[in-house]
Protein backbone atom coordinates (compact mmCIF):
# COMPACT_ATOMS: atom_id res chain seq x y z
CA UNK A 1 0.00 0.00 0.00
CA UNK A 2 1.15 3.55 -1.09
CA UNK A 3 -0.45 5.50 1.77
CA UNK A 4 0.93 8.70 0.47
CA UNK A 5 -1.35 8.26 -1.89
CA UNK A 6 -4.24 7.29 0.15
CA UNK A 7 -6.38 10.09 0.67
CA UNK A 8 -9.23 7.72 2.90
CA UNK A 9 -6.88 6.77 5.45
CA UNK A 10 -7.28 8.14 8.98
CA UNK A 11 -5.75 7.01 12.35
CA UNK A 12 -7.98 7.04 14.95
CA UNK A 13 -7.33 8.64 18.00
CA UNK A 14 -7.08 5.04 19.79
CA UNK A 15 -5.12 3.65 16.86
CA UNK A 16 -2.40 6.26 17.46
CA UNK A 17 -2.08 5.74 21.16
CA UNK A 18 -1.58 2.08 20.12
CA UNK A 19 1.34 2.43 17.45
CA UNK A 20 3.02 4.97 19.62
CA UNK A 21 3.04 2.27 22.73
CA UNK A 22 3.77 -0.51 20.14
CA UNK A 23 6.67 1.11 19.02
CA UNK A 24 8.22 1.62 22.43
CA UNK A 25 7.28 -1.63 23.37
CA UNK A 26 9.46 -2.93 20.74
CA UNK A 27 12.26 -0.97 21.68
CA UNK A 28 12.00 1.59 18.67
CA UNK A 29 11.77 4.59 20.49
CA UNK A 30 12.79 7.19 17.57
CA UNK A 31 10.18 5.25 15.61
CA UNK A 32 7.32 6.17 18.58
CA UNK A 33 8.41 9.76 18.61
CA UNK A 34 8.50 10.07 14.57
CA UNK A 35 4.65 8.95 14.73
CA UNK A 36 4.03 10.42 17.90
CA UNK A 37 4.96 13.65 15.57
CA UNK A 38 3.59 12.84 12.85
CA UNK A 39 0.00 12.79 14.51
CA UNK A 40 0.56 15.41 16.92
CA UNK A 41 1.38 18.05 13.97
CA UNK A 42 0.18 16.58 10.37
CA UNK A 43 4.02 17.17 9.19
CA UNK A 44 3.85 14.83 5.78
CA UNK A 45 6.72 12.11 5.57
CA UNK A 46 9.02 13.80 3.49
CA UNK A 47 8.94 16.63 6.10
CA UNK A 48 9.98 14.75 9.23
CA UNK A 49 12.53 12.52 7.49
CA UNK A 50 14.30 16.29 6.64
CA UNK A 51 13.34 17.62 10.06
CA UNK A 52 16.52 18.42 11.58
CA UNK A 53 17.06 19.47 15.97
CA UNK A 54 17.92 23.04 15.13
CA UNK A 55 14.20 23.02 13.33
CA UNK A 56 12.77 22.34 16.73
CA UNK A 57 12.16 25.31 19.09
CA UNK A 58 11.53 23.46 22.35
CA UNK A 59 11.37 26.68 24.24
CA UNK A 60 9.01 28.37 22.43
CA UNK A 61 7.27 24.78 21.07
CA UNK A 62 7.56 25.89 17.45
CA UNK A 63 8.45 23.18 14.79
CA UNK A 64 10.14 25.26 11.57
CA UNK A 65 9.41 23.29 8.24
CA UNK A 66 11.55 24.68 5.60
CA UNK A 67 12.59 21.56 3.47
CA UNK A 68 11.84 18.13 2.75
CA UNK A 69 12.61 14.67 1.64
CA UNK A 70 12.58 11.73 -0.80
CA UNK A 71 14.24 8.90 -1.26
CA UNK A 72 16.99 9.84 1.38
CA UNK A 73 17.73 13.12 -0.52
CA UNK A 74 16.86 16.44 0.71
CA UNK A 75 14.73 19.02 -1.79
CA UNK A 76 12.57 21.69 -1.15
CA UNK A 77 9.13 22.13 0.49
CA UNK A 78 5.77 20.43 -1.88
CA UNK A 79 4.59 24.29 -1.95
CA UNK A 80 5.48 27.96 -1.03
CA UNK A 81 2.78 26.65 1.70
CA UNK A 82 4.50 24.05 3.00
CA UNK A 83 7.46 26.83 4.66
CA UNK A 84 5.64 27.37 7.80
CA UNK A 85 5.79 27.17 11.42
CA UNK A 86 4.06 24.76 13.27
CA UNK A 87 3.01 24.70 17.24
CA UNK A 88 3.54 21.90 19.68
CA UNK A 89 2.08 21.36 22.82
CA UNK A 90 3.71 20.70 26.25
CA UNK A 91 3.20 16.69 26.00
CA UNK A 92 4.96 16.63 22.63
CA UNK A 93 7.59 18.95 23.57
CA UNK A 94 8.38 16.72 26.64
CA UNK A 95 8.57 13.64 24.70
CA UNK A 96 11.38 15.12 21.97
CA UNK A 97 13.11 17.01 24.77
CA UNK A 98 13.34 13.22 26.53
CA UNK A 99 13.67 11.63 23.20
CA UNK A 100 17.03 13.84 22.18
CA UNK A 101 18.55 13.97 25.78
CA UNK A 102 20.47 16.96 25.33
CA UNK A 103 21.29 16.55 21.11
CA UNK A 104 21.34 19.89 19.99
CA UNK A 105 22.51 18.83 16.17
CA UNK A 106 21.41 16.43 12.91
CA UNK A 107 18.36 14.82 11.84
CA UNK A 108 15.53 14.51 14.75
CA UNK A 109 15.53 11.09 12.89
CA UNK A 110 18.24 9.82 11.54
CA UNK A 111 19.50 6.41 9.30
CA UNK A 112 22.98 4.77 10.73
CA UNK A 113 24.38 6.51 7.78
CA UNK A 114 23.42 9.94 9.24
CA UNK A 115 21.02 10.72 6.13
CA UNK A 116 17.13 10.67 5.90
CA UNK A 117 14.74 7.90 5.59
CA UNK A 118 13.20 6.42 2.95
CA UNK A 119 9.56 6.52 3.13
CA UNK A 120 9.06 2.65 1.70
CA UNK A 121 11.60 1.62 4.37
CA UNK A 122 9.95 3.24 8.03
CA UNK A 123 6.57 1.68 6.15
CA UNK A 124 7.52 -2.08 5.45
CA UNK A 125 10.39 -2.20 8.28
CA UNK A 126 8.63 -0.75 11.24
CA UNK A 127 5.17 0.93 10.77
CA UNK A 128 3.23 -1.87 9.05
CA UNK A 129 4.68 -4.78 11.10
CA UNK A 130 3.06 -2.89 14.04
CA UNK A 131 -0.03 -2.36 12.24
CA UNK A 132 -0.26 -5.96 11.55
CA UNK A 133 0.54 -6.85 14.94
CA UNK A 134 -2.25 -4.67 15.96
CA UNK A 135 -5.05 -5.62 13.39
CA UNK A 136 -5.00 -1.82 12.38
CA UNK A 137 -6.09 -1.61 8.52
CA UNK A 138 -2.75 -0.57 6.74
CA UNK A 139 -1.97 3.03 5.99
CA UNK A 140 1.19 5.05 5.86
CA UNK A 141 2.19 8.91 7.44
CA UNK A 142 -0.10 10.46 5.89
CA UNK A 143 -2.78 8.49 7.99
CA UNK A 144 -0.98 10.40 10.90
CA UNK A 145 -1.62 13.78 8.72
CA UNK A 146 -5.65 13.21 8.28
CA UNK A 147 -5.89 12.32 11.96
CA UNK A 148 -4.31 15.40 12.88
CA UNK A 149 -6.67 17.67 10.75
CA UNK A 150 -9.59 15.68 11.66
CA UNK A 151 -8.43 16.33 15.41
CA UNK A 152 -7.86 20.09 14.26
CA UNK A 153 -11.48 20.55 12.73
CA UNK A 154 -13.35 18.80 15.80
CA UNK A 155 -11.68 20.69 18.16
CA UNK A 156 -13.18 24.14 16.36
CA UNK A 157 -9.95 25.10 15.39
CA UNK A 158 -9.70 28.05 13.21
CA UNK A 159 -9.86 27.17 9.40
CA UNK A 160 -6.90 30.02 8.02
CA UNK A 161 -4.44 28.57 11.36
CA UNK A 162 -5.41 24.91 10.25
CA UNK A 163 -4.26 25.74 6.51
CA UNK A 164 -1.26 27.41 7.92
CA UNK A 165 -0.31 24.63 10.42
CA UNK A 166 -0.34 21.66 7.60
CA UNK A 167 1.19 23.79 5.05
CA UNK A 168 -2.28 23.91 2.65
CA UNK A 169 -3.81 26.91 1.12
CA UNK A 170 -7.48 26.08 0.46
CA UNK A 171 -10.25 25.05 2.71
CA UNK A 172 -11.44 22.00 0.22
CA UNK A 173 -7.90 20.62 0.66
CA UNK A 174 -8.27 20.53 4.38
CA UNK A 175 -11.92 19.29 4.06
CA UNK A 176 -10.14 16.29 2.05
CA UNK A 177 -8.45 15.42 4.90
CA UNK A 178 -11.39 15.74 7.43
CA UNK A 179 -12.55 12.55 9.22
CA UNK A 180 -15.58 13.20 11.48
CA UNK A 181 -15.87 10.76 14.15
CA UNK A 182 -19.29 9.63 15.73
CA UNK A 183 -19.03 11.01 18.67
CA UNK A 184 -18.19 14.41 17.20
CA UNK A 185 -21.42 14.14 14.82
CA UNK A 186 -23.43 13.38 17.76
CA UNK A 187 -22.16 16.66 19.54
CA UNK A 188 -22.79 18.35 17.01
CA UNK A 189 -26.29 17.08 15.75
CA UNK A 190 -26.93 17.75 19.54
CA UNK A 191 -27.06 21.70 18.95
CA UNK A 192 -29.59 21.55 16.63
CA UNK A 193 -33.22 21.61 17.54
CA UNK A 194 -35.40 18.27 16.61
CA UNK A 195 -39.00 18.47 15.22
CA UNK A 196 -40.97 16.73 17.45
CA UNK A 197 -41.74 13.44 15.27
CA UNK A 198 -42.69 11.08 17.65
CA UNK A 199 -45.49 12.81 19.66
CA UNK A 200 -47.75 14.43 17.60
CA UNK A 201 -49.95 11.92 15.53
CA UNK A 202 -48.86 11.79 11.87
CA UNK A 203 -51.90 12.11 9.69
CA UNK A 204 -50.85 10.50 5.68
CA UNK A 205 -53.16 11.99 3.56
CA UNK A 206 -54.28 10.48 -0.15
CA UNK A 207 -53.05 12.30 -2.54
CA UNK A 208 -55.75 10.44 -5.03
Amino acid sequence: INAESDDARCFSRDEVAAIVSKAREKGREMYAVMFALAAGTGLRAGELYALSVSDVDLERKVITVWRSAFDGAFQSTKTKNSRRKVAIGDSLATLIKNYLAGRTDGLMFPTRNGKPFRNNNVLADVLHPILRELNIELGGLHAFRHHRVSELVMAGVSMPMIRSWIGHGSDRMVARYTHLNSSYNAVELAKIPELDLVGPKLVLVNAA
